[in-house]
């Protein structure tokens, strides 16, 4: 049995491990077709467990320190 949110959060992860660089919001939730203000709260969750990082200029993620 999968945890939805779980697989969602998983499906953030990969994609901004595919590549080196950073992310937009609406750049992720187009590839992982989910709507951005999902992807905004999971993001923002996975910032605070460190999982992923978001740059205070550009306000675009990229794979945290805890990964």
């Amino acid at each position: 049995m999968e945890v939805r949110s779980v697989a969602k959060a998983t499906r953030l992860l990969e994609e901004l491990a595919k590549e080196p660089g950073t992310f937009g919001v609406s750049e992720l939730a187009r590839v992982v077709e989910m709507d951005k203000s999902s992807v905004s709260r999971m993001l923002r969750t996975l910032e605070q467990a460190g999982f992923v990082a978001q740059d205070a200029t550009t306000l675009r993620y990229s794979l945290g320190l805890s990964l």
